[in-house]
């Protein structure tokens, strides 16, 4: 158990590092610089709890114990620094890619210049090999050997979905999230990320599977973003405008007022409006 949540805390840490690296080149160098420091402390000390263990001078419940304190001061120390130095639209961008970044959402970017049609987005590829941080194949696999022993872990399975989802493997992600089984059913935002890699695999196809993925999330949790946002692809791809509309102003309303996010799905409202005739 211990080495499962070494595993999780390390991932955690590598992938906000690796996720977030555009926001920290735009971030003060001392914020920067602090926020290293954070990480390489808390790897100092988990390092420290495993040698203690090794040597017996702690027992397996403390020293899981002391790994889940460190991850939670780790995930604190992380959402402060956003809090007190980023903007509100900023900090709700940063929020979207470590908890949303879709694979198949509505073609945003691409609506300006498109004159009857709001596109869809295509899967995003699966990213290559040398894009990854390293190590982290290495310790995705690690996790993957792990749960294999633990195959009633369904927390344990979530994170492996989550995390190969990051990585772009979408076909081992959807595998993940179909073991992580009813831990799903009440987390919105992993119905989300599952329904989300499942059309991806299906080519971008949103019927069945995700579509039934989707409604369960919007059932739990009725504004979240990602979940709305593929409901507005579902909808368009079926050629419901009317419905998609409906999707992507619920959207809006829980979007910081003024943030890039909330003009650039206005700019969506405004032409799947005029497409239904301005209703």
């Amino acid at each position: 158990m211990i080495w499962f949540l070494v595993a999780v805390v390390l991932l955690i840490a590598f992938f906000l590092l690796w996720i977030l690296q555009p926001y920290y080149r735009a971030m003060p160098q001392s914020l920067t610089s602090r926020n290293d420091l954070n990480v390489q402390v808390y790897q100092d000390q988990i390092a420290k709890i495993d040698q203690d263990l090794a040597n017996g001078l702690l027992a397996p419940e403390q020293a899981s114990e002391s790994v889940a304190e460190i991850q939670q001061r780790l995930l604190d120390d992380t959402e402060k620094e956003f809090v007190v130095h980023e903007p509100h639209s900023s900090r709700f961008t940063v929020i979207t890619i470590c908890l949303a970044a879709p694979l198949t959402a509505l073609a945003i970017y691409g609506v300006i210049g498109v004159p009857n049609e709001l596109m869809l987005a295509p899967p995003v590829k699966a990213a290559r090999t040398g894009d990854q941080p390293p190590d982290i194949a290495k310790m995705v696999a690690g996790l993957a050997k792990k749960l294999e022993q633990e195959p009633d872990n369904l927390e344990g399975w979530a994170m492996l979905g989550r995390s190969y989802k990051v990585m772009g493997n979408t076909l081992e992600a959807e595998k993940a999230y179909d073991r992580a089984g009813s831990f799903l059913m009440t987390d919105a935002q992993l119905l989300a990320d599952y329904a989300d890699v499942s059309a991806a695999n299906a080519k971008g196809d949103f019927s069945g599977k995700p579509i039934r993925l989707i409604e369960r999330a919007l059932k739990v949790d009725p504004q979240n973003p990602m979940a709305l946002w593929l409901a507005a692809t579902a909808a368009m791809q079926g050629q419901d405008r009317p419905k998609a509309l409906g999707y992507l102003k619920r959207l809006i309303n829980v979007l910081p007022p003024d943030s890039e996010d909330a003009k650039t799905i206005q700019s969506a409202i405004d032409q799947v409006s005029a497409q239904s005739g301005g209703k």
